[in-house]
């Protein structure tokens, strides 16, 4: 690894060194004329191959992409619908060193960015907050359970890489995602979207926009719905079915959303947005597969009689679940935001609420047909926000400050039905078999979290000459987690056969019924984490064409309470941890505006980095999070798009990292000194050529492969090589016919052409059960898609 780091360090300073070879031919053109030119203007005449900049609000403010001292990738609305974007997840192969962990397929899903970044576990989904915040038109998205966004009507998603936390407020220690939806129009236009695929996909999408009350009153609305097969096969048939009939087959998709929007112009100064949106999810389990090879002993379950279970099928695509592995999310939330103008002074106010409720009806956590572990899972989670902004421009300052509060509430109830317990679901699960050796029962945890945050925050930039800016900034932050668990165990006994309530559902048994119960086991716990988090930069313009950034920060994520710890007590607090980031980085604008290069190196300081240790046991899952001592990652980006010809655009990306825990005691693990992060492949590429064909007077025909590389990775922090994910190559294709003078276009696509069997997902299930199971990607998919503009 250190001599890919070290190719990367000098690739990165090739291509700045590249940047300061071409800067005086650029300097040289721009001084042919009476006026400096901008650094990239937008294409004029046919042939003209310069590329127009996007213009992206990751700093609060307008600014073109060139311009932004950070490592920032922005994807435009064009974008995303030419590649089937659904939800920010699926950017994940063209941004370097990005990278997320999912247990579920509604919802639960952590990005990572630069390494940093928690595993997935539905169990400590209110324990921590991700690393990288998701922000939906400024308001945070409360919890990993409720991020997945769908991006309908979006006008842009923006990555921006490294700690962000002056100018956002909740735990952007790693990063930001930044989802700008779109605004309503002064003109009355529309669209509708409809595609078909394999595994029976099916989604049609729309939105309208337009005046309402001339140019006072502006309205938008939009609404997709998808539905799709599962990838993975249950070869599971119940025993109470009728012949032949089968478990529902997993990773399936229905989905629903809708989002609106209103815009009101009171005078001229004045914009008052109301935005709200709603999403319903309803999919089935993620198919884990049973490592290969593995025939994991159950006598010790079920008795001496019971054969060893073995996944003889060898497609990592089939499983065999006896459970309804049915999930359900709901999202909705709105945002009001008011803006007031008047010359260099701007006042914001953002008001946020979000709603999400995530339910597990019954998920095989065993991964075999054998009635060993089972989970129901409810979580109810709330929040509320607000921020108010002041922004001051001039011609030599930049200033922003201002203050926000974020209340969260939760409530998270797991059930945990171990060896055998039959349920209300229309035949036994038990198969007859019964509790073995070691005797079943159902445990039970309810949850409850409340968190109160508050912060004022100051940014400010200076332009100390026409090329040198300075920045600085710093927000302080105080907040207060209360952890509270009224239930924390409850057994139904050995050997007994039990319906919930008569046959209530899980979800709908109070948490005061329980059968068994071990006693008042209520414990409470209330904590406070202030800290301030301070960042100085400085950017210098070579030429009009060429920027150089270096930057300090330092980014901090409150600690907590482990919502399913190993200790009997039920509490276990976890501390704040710390990133010192350093970074240095180039921004280009080359051969007169027809090649953007950008390229960034970093180096992290990680002190009480947050590490999540999952473990399963007859009592259930159980998770420790312990603070690393310390640890440090470092790692290079590079980022090009260029004009080539009139009819061929090339796009790519290169990331290198190196991550280590220098100091980490993680319990029963022991010392993992030395160990990489999970989830932090060291090296991704991505590259995507575009082809842009005149079909002869009929119209334009796009076509634009991609291809992405990720390496290996470890999805564990133990560093177990069992549960390495192996290198991968993943190839994509679109092709996009649009007639001339028409308002409709139809393309053709498919992902994963070549069927690339890839892991994404590992779950260690050793201590337990000898093995571990695997969740691979989607295989290969295709459809089409039709697309009318009105």
């Amino acid at each position: 690894m250190r001599v890919l780091f070290a190719q990367g360090l000098i690739a990165s300073t090739a291509l700045v060194t590249v940047s300061l070879a071409l800067s005086p031919i650029a300097a040289a053109q721009n001084a042919d004329n009476d006026d400096p030119a901008p650094p990239v203007e937008a294409a004029g005449e046919p042939g003209d191959l310069r590329l127009t900049p996007l213009t992206v609000t990751a700093t609060l403010s307008e600014q073109s992409l060139q311009d932004i001292p950070i490592a920032v990738t922005a994807f435009p609305s064009e974008d995303l619908e030419r590649m089937g974007i659904v939800a920010y997840t699926d950017l994940a192969a063209s941004i370097p060193n990005f990278s997320f962990d999912s247990l579920t397929n509604a919802g639960f899903t952590i990005p990572s960015l630069r390494g940093i970044g928690l595993t997935g576990s539905t169990q400590s989904a209110i324990s921590n907050n991700p690393a990288t915040g998701v922000y939906v038109d400024g308001v945070y998205l409360n919890s990993a359970g409720a991020n997945l966004f769908n991006v309908l009507d979006v006008e842009r998603i923006e990555v921006l890489r490294g700690p962000q936390g002056t100018l956002y407020g909740r735990n952007t220690i790693g990063g930001v995602i930044n989802i700008v939806s779109k605004e309503p129009t002064d003109e009355l236009q529309g669209n509708l979207s409809a595609t078909v695929g394999n595994f029976n996909l099916a989604q049609v999408s729309g939105s309208v926009s337009g005046p309402l009350a001339g140019d006072k009153l502006l309205g938008r609305i939009g609404v997709t719905s998808l539905n799709r097969d599962g990838y993975v096969k249950n070869n599971f048939s119940m025993p109470n079915a009728a012949v032949g009939e089968s478990a529902e087959d997993t990773d399936s998709l229905e989905s629903i959303a809708l989002r609106g929007s209103l815009l009101f112009r009171p005078s001229d100064e004045l914009d008052i947005t109301f935005a709200a949106d709603y999403s319903r999810d309803d999919t089935t389990y993620p198919g884990f597969n049973v490592e290969d090879g593995a025939s994991p002993d159950l006598s010790m379950f079920l008795g001496p009689s019971a054969a060893a279970y073995t996944d003889t099928d060898g497609d990592v695509h089939e499983v065999s679940y006896n459970a309804n592995n049915d999930e359900r999310a709901i999202n909705w939330g709105g945002a009001l935001t008011g803006e007031w103008t008047s010359g260099d002074l701007r006042l914001v106010s953002i008001t946020g609420y979000r709603e999400s409720i995530y339910l597990d009806d019954l998920s095989d956590i065993d991964g075999t047909p054998v009635n060993i572990y089972q989970q129901f899972l409810r979580l109810e989670e709330s929040s509320k926000s607000q921020e108010f902004r002041a922004h001051f421009d001039t011609d030599r300052w930049n200033i922003v400050g201002g203050i926000f509060y974020y209340g969260y509430e939760a409530q998270q109830d797991i059930g945990n039905d171990i060896l055998g317990v039959e349920r209300d679901l229309g035949y036994p699960l038990s198969g007859g078999m019964g509790p073995g050796l070691l005797g079943g029962g159902t445990t039970r945890s309810v949850t409850e979290v409340e968190t109160e945050s508050y912060s004022a925050f100051g940014n400010a930039t200076f332009a100390l000459t026409d090329r040198l800016d300075i920045q600085g900034g710093l927000r302080w932050t105080n907040t207060t987690a209360d952890f509270s668990r009224p239930v924390s165990r409850a057994e139904l006994g050995t050997g007994a056969s039990v319906m919930y309530n008569g046959g209530v559902p899980f979800d709908e048994v109070p948490a005061d019924v329980l059968l068994f119960d071990l006693g008042d086991t209520f414990t409470s716990q209330e904590k406070t984490f202030s800290r301030v988090s301070p960042s100085l930069s400085a950017n210098y313009h070579y030429t009009d064409d060429v920027m150089f950034y270096a930057s300090w920060s330092r980014g901090f994520r409150e600690g907590g309470f482990a919502s399913a710890p190993s200790n009997a007590s039920g509490i276990l607090p976890f501390q704040s941890e710390t990133l010192t980031s350093y970074e240095f980085g180039a921004k280009s604008t080359l051969f007169d505006g027809r090649l953007m290069l950008n390229a960034a190196a970093y180096y992290y300081d990680y002190t009480d980095q947050q590490v999540e240790v999952p473990s399963i046991s007859t009592a259930g899952v159980t998770i420790d999070i312990f603070n690393s001592g310390e640890s440090r990652a470092q790692g290079v980006e590079v980022e090009f798009l260029g004009n080539i010809t009139e009819y061929f655009e090339l796009q790519g990306s290169l990331g290198f990292q190196d991550t280590e825990f220098t100091k980490l005691e993680a319990g029963v693990l022991g010392d993992l000194s030395g160990n990489q992060f999970p989830r932090a492949p060291e090296v991704s590429a991505a590259l995507s050529p575009k082809f842009t064909l005149d079909v002869s007077d009929y119209g334009t025909l796009t076509i634009q492969p991609q291809w992405s590389y990720q390496s290996s990775e470890f999805m564990t922090v133990d560093n177990d090589p069992n549960s390495k994910a192996k290198s991968r190559n993943l190839f994509d294709a679109t092709a996009e016919f649009t007639p001339n003078d028409a308002p409709w276009s139809a393309s053709i696509w498919a992902r994963n052409i070549t069927d690339e069997e890839y892991i994404n997902k590992v779950v260690d299930l050793t201590s337990f059960l000898g093995y571990r199971l695997r969740r691979y990607g989607a295989p290969a998919t295709f459809g089409a898609t039709f697309k009318y503009n009105f």
